[in-house]
């Protein structure tokens, strides 16, 4: 398979993998396929010729951002989608009603703004007729899907949008499942990780909207209740796609901190990575090292590779498995009846869909950046063992309003 090393993010791929064969397995009538079993050694996610394009298809929609600096996000989920579609077309796609169909997937732009975003998603469902859809990075843009998947009866699988409240009312609706993590889950589970670490220093730094600010309460609260001599010495919210960081890292530095946990993804993370090195930034407890940054969303590759693997070890991955199932795309009151109150074991990883809010609940674990790692990754550090935390530890925050929803 040629997929661009960007594209080796290990939780998002195993995630989209998973994520298409629960989809297809769940089909009605769907003939069986053997995962991995397909024509995938001369796989090219550039090529469109591994794209099935027309036709008698299932179409499910890739809805991100494929434009501007964030692009790679889009792309690195179309590219492993493909993977999964194309193990399935090359064995003749799936058997549904009488009918052999394959998997067709259909890109959608958001630009990473919610006009953009609105248009190209109406596009898809109106024209397209696509039978689900998944993303989004952003809570801005999720808001966006949420409705649109209510109006129009089509499935938002979230497997990237982390704000607490699109699970809640007014946001939620029956339509919308998320499978990803929640700005509580991310955030008490790192704070957890850090109980018994030495660190006991914290710089903040987080994007200036819904999702940095939910992350930084949940994770100030978790860290001083289960550490009380643990110190916020630094919190500052920064506008989306600063290009500028060295205002902030210098504070940082002044300081005297121990981590950052940085509430942040796609350009922004890889800037502040890259420009904390250049700074010269060590972390005082290692002065051999640079100084470790917490974060979702630090096993992007590009800014790993661009800064050296040595420069990468120690920095904190507070990982997520995008785990997506159960899609009846002909039968969408079927989808939401089957998949509420779900459970699923992926090697040994338990998940569960809880039912009134169609929040996904689990353990999740923690990993430190090592490097050499065992990822085929020779230029950048990678996830290294992971520390698990308890699901009850890091419980997704819940709407009362809606208990007992899925009941009635």
């Amino acid at each position: 398979m040629k997929v661009r090393n960007n594209y080796q993010g290990r939780w998002m791929v195993m995630g989209c993998i998973f994520m298409f064969f629960v989809f297809v397995i769940g089909l009605p009538q769907a003939g069986a396929f053997v995962p991995l079993k397909g024509d995938l050694a001369k796989y090219d996610p550039n090529n469109p010729a591994f794209f099935v394009t027309s036709g008698d298809t299932i179409k499910f929609a890739i809805w991100d951002v494929f434009s501007g600096p964030n692009a790679w996000i889009g792309e690195a989920y179309y590219a492993l989608l493909g993977f999964v579609a194309h193990d399935i077309n090359s064995q003749g796609g799936i058997k549904v009603d009488g009918k052999m169909k394959k998997i067709q997937i259909v890109k959608m732009d958001t630009q990473g703004q919610p006009d953009p975003a609105k248009r190209s998603l109406e596009k898809a469902i109106l024209q397209d007729k696509i039978h689900a859809f998944s993303g989004v990075a952003g809570t801005h843009l999720a808001k966006v899907g949420q409705p649109l998947a209510k109006e129009y009866k089509v499935i938002f699988v979230n497997l990237s949008a982390y704000s607490d409240e699109l699970s809640m009312l007014p946001d939620f609706n029956e339509y919308h499942f998320r499978t990803c993590g929640t700005s509580s889950t991310t955030a008490k589970a790192l704070a957890i990780f850090y109980k018994t670490r030495p660190e006991t220093k914290f710089y903040i730094l987080a994007q200036d909207y819904v999702w940095g600010h939910e992350s930084t309460g949940v994770f100030k609260k978790t860290l001083l209740e289960s550490k009380p001599n643990a110190k916020i010495v630094g919190e500052e919210f920064f506008p989306l796609m600063t290009k500028d960081f060295a205002p902030y890292l210098e504070k940082v530095r002044a300081s005297g901190a121990e981590v950052i946990v940085t509430m942040s993804w796609g350009a922004d993370n890889e800037n502040m990575i890259k420009q904390s090195v250049q700074l010269g930034i060590k972390s005082p407890l290692n002065p051999d090292r640079f100084i470790p940054m917490a974060s979702p969303f630090l096993d992007a590759t590009q800014p790993l590779e661009a800064i050296g693997g040595p420069a990468g070890r120690g920095h904190v991955l507070c990982t997520d498995f995008y785990l997506d199932r159960k899609l009846r795309p002909m039968e969408k009151k079927l989808v939401i009846a089957s998949w509420e109150g779900d459970t699923f074991d992926a090697f040994g990883w338990k998940h569960y869909m809880r039912p009134d809010d169609h929040q996904v609940i689990a353990d999740r674990p923690i990993a430190e950046l090592v490097f050499p790692n065992d990822w085929e990754q020779p230029k950048n550090a990678a996830a290294g063992p992971p520390r698990w935390i308890p699901a009850k530890d890091c419980m997704p925050a819940f709407d009362e309003k809606l208990r007992g929803r899925a009941k009635k």
